[in-house]
């Protein structure tokens, strides 16, 4: 485990300084004296795996076949290749025999035997050490030097992929634990203040842009900041190659504060076509952020605005992030003290709807018609699939209408068979009377349903005449 100090810069531009501690813990039951120690960086693929228990591999019954007898088979003879010769060295030993070899791996065993580990100056004592407190000659207490208090006992190197961190003459008793000192270098430090509407939505967060320039591998772990000679908070940062950089927060920033209330999606219409009777629209989505930021300090701060990244949107504004990650983008906004800005930033999202005519009503026909984005041609096409859907509209009004005459007649024709039920005398004026109303009824019915017939015949056909013209219609 790794853990951090990082001492901020006390001006614009000047480096910070970043020291790390390895935390080490001596878990064996042998204490360590005098112990060269390897740190390395990195994550290997590693896994435990059951070496104990006997592995049995279940094997399928076979039954013998039979087969008839077979002819015995004549090979004819190939072409036989030089054998190879036992060549000899002089003293009669073998070229390439046990005595050579031998000889050769204890060549590369000492041509390629690992380095020596670096020599040790003192050796680190990592029990508990006295310190001591230097005094000015004025009464004033002075505040203790961050930096110059801690000294790297480690050597850094690369070790293929990896990186190694070696400390030498590590004493360290059994069941104990320490911190090894292994990074103590000046860092690219800028100060920003870091908003994430998702984190804090009132006001950024104190924080800085770390560039690792201290050549050596960083891995993850806390990090304490200092800054003006006093603790200002607690940070984490990830693994950091040499020359990347990370951003890290460690406090609110009070005086800053940021209102991201204000957003908006707009759609419109681009463009649009007719391709066999479906209406092909092009749409424009727009969207709208506004980060109000207000720095009362009498600072100037730069705010880091990490703005939520939208799959298919397009950034359209003249301001670019400096840095996008693969779920924000981040933009430096200078904000001078006592001063307001408002960051904007605007994005577009371009989307093909796909609409069928026959299935459209005539509100939404006349509302794309309304609209000035699409080419005049398609709308001409589209006034008239529209006067023929209000044919058909109407021809299916009147349809209705005969149903619902024809509805009405039959219910009066069910008031009337009731009544002659209760009549007696069948030929009574009254019986002849509702029997007469009956046939007229009946006469009517089948005149209407004559004419609702023919009607719908006639919206088939003007259905098929529509869908006749829309499925040919190529209109760009």
């Amino acid at each position: 485990k790794t853990s951090y100090r990082l001492v901020m810069p006390a001006k614009a531009g000047e480096n910070g300084a970043l020291q790390g501690w390895a935390i080490v813990e001596n878990q064996t039951d042998n204490d360590w004296k005098d112990v060269n120690l390897s740190l390395v960086s990195g994550r290997p693929i590693s896994f435990v795996q059951d070496l104990y228990q006997p592995l049995y591999m279940p094997r399928p019954t076979v039954e013998p076949e039979l087969f008839a007898s077979l002819r015995p088979q004549t090979y004819g003879g190939g072409m036989e290749l030089e054998k190879g010769k036992v060549a000899m060295v002089p003293g009669g030993k073998l070229k390439g025999g046990r005595n050579e070899t031998d000889a050769a791996n204890k060549e590369g065993r000492a041509k390629y035997r690992s380095p020596p580990a670096p020599t040790a100056g003192a050796p680190v004592e990592l029990a508990m050490a006295d310190m001591a407190m230097a005094e000015e000659d004025s009464d004033e207490a002075k505040s203790m030097n961050a930096v110059s208090s801690v000294t790297s006992a480690a050597a850094a190197e690369r070790l293929g992929e990896l990186f190694q961190y070696t400390v030498p003459a590590v004493t360290l008793p059994r069941q104990r634990s320490a911190m090894l000192p292994i990074v103590t270098d000046p860092v690219q430090v800028e100060k920003v203040s870091i908003y994430n509407l998702n984190v804090l939505a009132g006001h950024p967060l104190n924080g800085a842009i770390v560039t690792n320039t201290t050549g050596k591998h960083l891995l993850q772990g806390p990090v304490t900041v200092l800054d003006g000679g006093g603790y200002a908070g607690d940070a984490t940062i990830d693994n950091v190659a040499p020359g990347d950089h990370r951003l890290i927060s460690f406090a609110i920033d009070i005086p800053v504060r940021v209102d991201a209330t204000s957003h908006k999606d707009e759609s419109r219409v681009i463009a649009g076509r007719i391709i066999n009777g479906v209406l092909v629209l092009t749409n424009k989505l727009v969207g709208t952020q506004e980060y109000q930021i207000d720095n009362t300090s009498t600072d100037d701060k730069v705010v880091v605005v990490e703005h939520p990244f939208r799959q298919g949107w397009k950034l359209t504004g003249s301001e670019q992030p400096f840095e996008k990650t693969p779920a924000l983008y981040r933009y430096k906004v200078p904000v001078a003290a006592t001063k307001s800005v408002k960051h904007v930033v605007s994005e577009e999202y371009v989307q093909t709807e796909s609409l069928a005519i026959m299935d459209l009503d005539l509100g939404s026909i006349d509302f794309y018609l309304k609209n000035g984005a699409i080419p005049q041609k398609v709308k001409d096409a589209l006034t008239k699939a529209a006067k023929m859907k209000m044919d058909m509209s109407e021809t299916q009004r009147a349809i209705d209408a005969r149903q619902n005459e024809i509805n009405a007649i039959a219910a009066d024709q069910n008031r009337l068979r009731e009544n002659m039920r209760t009549v007696q005398n069948q030929q009574s004026q009254y019986y002849q009377r509702l029997l007469t109303k009956l046939n007229d009824q009946e006469t009517q019915v089948e005149a209407k349903q004559t004419e609702l017939e023919k009607l719908r015949t006639a919206l088939e056909a003007k259905r098929t005449e529509l869908g006749a013209y829309l499925m040919t219609l190529q209109v760009e």
